[in-house]
């Protein structure tokens, strides 16, 4: 559907409409009908392949120019992208009514947007953003936030980027003070690192767990660089949240008593500017974690080191 989308784009707008409508109907007309019928296993594949298919669509039209020449014909022109998008309105507000808690869903839909969002203009992007927001305040998606920056840009005003970097310190203030408290929101934000977590945030969070013996020995390589960081420019910080740690019952590993983890955590700030011995202890730690300190595998990892 790119490449399709990438042909309508360089033929002319009164070659490529016929055929475009003939291309985006029967996609619309599918997501109708799948949006009408009751939530099932069958209808989420139709309503995802429609929307990727409608997104590779939409990034092959993006790449039309506007034409240049007179200023009244190039105010009046449209752009393929919109035009899609024109047709495709209603079916997008059902969408996200129906699918807001979805994650596969909301992040086709979303990428649809993000790539036709440069070839909106000021109304079709304001109806798409509006959506956005509605469907943020139900249920908050991180590929929302990455749709709704795209459209911000094209609803920015070019010759006035200081008000609009403006508009945005005042809004992320607003959105601050009225629904952000950081007191609350810390511990909050502690606690959700033991959940199933999406693959981003966890490999951020993992260095807290990494040397309890679940990840592979490789991981443990960085670790030494991330304690030697954290010990460098947040030493309190760190003694503080590591022994808070260390106490909680099965943390890092069964295996580990708390005097054993006191152990090994005073040993890594007696040694927190030595990078190789940081790494030793992370590596001892871990294989103690697994209940493997003093077998012959333990012996080839120090040799390794």
């Amino acid at each position: 559907m790119g490449l399709v989308g990438h042909i309508l784009s360089s033929v002319g707008q009164d070659n490529a409409r016929p055929w475009l409508s003939a291309l985006v109907g029967p996609q619309l007309e599918a997501l109708r009908l799948a949006v009408a019928e009751e939530l099932s296993p069958t209808t989420k594949p139709v309503v995802l392949q429609q929307l990727r298919m409608l997104a590779a669509l939409i990034c092959g039209l993006a790449t039309e120019e506007a034409p240049e020449g007179e200023e009244g014909a190039a105010a009046s022109w449209v752009s393929l992208v919109e035009l899609v998008f024109g047709e495709a309105g209603s079916i997008v507000t059902e969408l996200a009514e129906k699918y807001c808690c979805d994650d596969q869903v909301v992040e086709a839909l979303c990428e649809c947007v993000r790539r036709g969002a440069a070839n909106l203009e000021g109304s079709g992007a304001v109806k798409l953003l509006a959506v956005l927001v509605t469907l943020q305040s139900r249920c908050a998606h991180a590929c929302i936030l990455d749709a709704s920056r795209s459209l911000l840009m094209v609803l920015a005003h070019p010759g006035q980027p200081q008000s609009s970097e403006e508009a945005a310190r005042t809004a992320l203030a607003l959105l601050c003070q009225s629904t952000l408290d950081l007191v609350v929101a810390s511990p909050q934000a502690v606690a959700t690192i033991a959940l199933p977590e999406r693959s981003t945030v966890k490999a951020a969070a993992s260095f807290l767990v990494i040397a309890g013996g679940e990840s592979p020995r490789s991981v443990l390589d960085p670790m030494a660089d991330i304690l030697l960081a954290l010990t460098k420019k947040y030493f309190n910080e760190t003694c503080h949240w590591a022994t808070v740690l260390i106490r909680i019952p099965g943390f890092l590993s069964s295996r580990l008593t708390i005097e054993k983890k006191e152990h090994y955590l005073r040993l890594l700030l007696k040694e927190r500017t030595n990078k190789r011995r940081i790494k030793e202890i992370v590596s001892e730690l871990s294989l103690a974690s697994r209940g493997l300190l003093g077998t012959e595998y333990a012996a080839q990892t120090f040799n390794g080191i």
